[in-house]
Parts: C-alpha cells; structure tokens; sequence
C-alpha cells in the first residue's frame, strides 16, 4: 500500500512540477485522496520525500510588473504584485526575497 501511494505521489510530482511548492502539494494531497488514501499517510510519504519545485518566480514577478507598472504607483504596484504572486501559491518568504 505505502509503495503504490509513494509511486501515484511522484507521478504527480512529476507532471506538476511547473507549480509553486504549496500548489504543488496540495494538488497532490487532493488527487491521492480522491483514490482513496488516508490524509496521514498521504502528509507521512510527502514529508519523507524531498521535493524540488521548478516554478520561476522570477519570470511571474516580471510579467506582473511589466502588466502593472504604467497602471499604479510604486507602493500599489508592489502590493498588488505581491497579492497576485500570493494567489499564485507562492510563499511570502519567496515572493519579498524576489521583490528585494
């Protein structure tokens, strides 16, 4: 049982590894629970597993400045650029390291 959930949860890993980590995980979590898994075992087997998000903060920060810039002022455009990548899944530790 624990093998066919580590091998359904990398398969998912795999075709979803464009996704920010929280979208990621949580996708996951929800596709192995629509099979029939246990939350626990599910958070247990992605704990263990290190995962290695290949999502480009950096190219969403440019298209979403580059969007807004002309629109708002330096303070607005910040926080909306923040809000936006915030809806995207990333983290806040991401998105003001990228902002920095």
């Amino acid at each position: 049982l624990q093998e066919k959930l580590k091998k359904i949860i990398n398969k998912e890993i795999k075709i979803n590894s464009k996704l920010p980590l929280i979208k990621l995980k949580n996708k996951v979590i929800n596709r192995c629970i629509n099979l029939g898994y246990k939350y626990e075992d599910i958070i247990e087997i992605l704990d263990n597993i290190n995962i290695d998000s290949n999502s480009n903060i950096k190219s969403d920060y440019d298209k979403l400045y580059n969007k807004y810039k002309l629109k708002y002022d330096e303070y607005k455009l910040t926080n909306i650029i923040k809000s936006k990548l915030y809806q995207r899944g990333y983290s806040i530790e991401e998105i003001n390291k990228i902002i920095e």
